[in-house]
């Protein structure tokens, strides 16, 4: 198939280019490291649940968690079609529709953040009674938490996927592993204080110092590359 559009590559690819390599070695590993981070936050969450609260109060933490990244990656799986997008304004050097296209995407999501997320944390009552019959208060204070968390996390994502489309992906980095180090440490903390409301608060103040981290280095990185 690539012989037909491109009939001098030949039947055995030779040509290097080392920059290229170099590029596109830097920007697998990078984003490898990211989902490694992404990868730990969850399982480390869940491990300091059940050691600090039990595994009764894991098992609503999950049920909770699940009701709202379910919902959440409805709205980030839209989002992602804006990375061949961006990508393709930003080859082009079409600045003018690039910058138009990020502040539509952050208004947008200025508006389905909070509404997804304050509207499942009201409807988390008879989302409860649904699944168990019954209203457990901690059910209910673990999905205010979590719809917090990942209500402010959201915000984030336009200018994450920008970074991801240009292939500057040292604040998504950053932010990642530092939500993944900092969700045992506060949580940890907080639990043994508090018990598993204090690890939920932990992770989920984990979550938005991350975001608030790749935020702010994607932002200055972010407005050099679109002068």
């Amino acid at each position: 198939v690539l012989r037909r559009y491109l009939p001098n590559l030949g039947l055995v690819p030779t040509g290097w280019d080392k920059t290229t390599f170099r590029e596109m070695l830097s920007f697998g590993a990078k984003l490898q490291v990211n989902s490694i981070a992404n990868f730990f936050f969850e399982p480390l969450t869940k491990f300091i649940m059940a050691r600090m609260g039990g595994v009764d109060v894991l098992g609503y933490y999950e049920m909770a968690y699940r009701m709202v990244t379910q919902a959440r990656s409805v709205i980030i799986a839209g989002y992602q079609t804006l990375v061949p997008a961006y990508a393709d304004l930003q080859a082009r050097r079409d600045t003018a529709n690039l910058q138009k296209l990020i502040r539509r995407a952050e208004r947008i999501m200025l508006l389905l953040a909070p509404a997804s997320m304050l509207g499942l944390a009201a409807c988390s009552p008879i989302i409860a009674w649904l699944w168990l019959g019954e209203i457990p208060r901690l059910f209910i204070d673990f999905a205010l938490l979590i719809t917090t968390g990942w209500m402010v996390n959201m915000l984030v994502a336009p200018s994450y996927l920008l970074a991801v489309a240009m292939g500057k992906l040292n604040g998504n980095m950053a932010g990642a592993v530092l939500t993944a180090v900092l969700a045992p440490v506060l949580g940890g903390g907080l639990g043994w204080l508090y018990g598993g409301i204090g690890v939920a608060t932990g992770a989920m103040l984990a979550l938005i110092l991350g975001g608030a981290l790749t935020y702010a280095m994607n932002l200055g990185v972010l407005k050099d590359n679109l002068k």
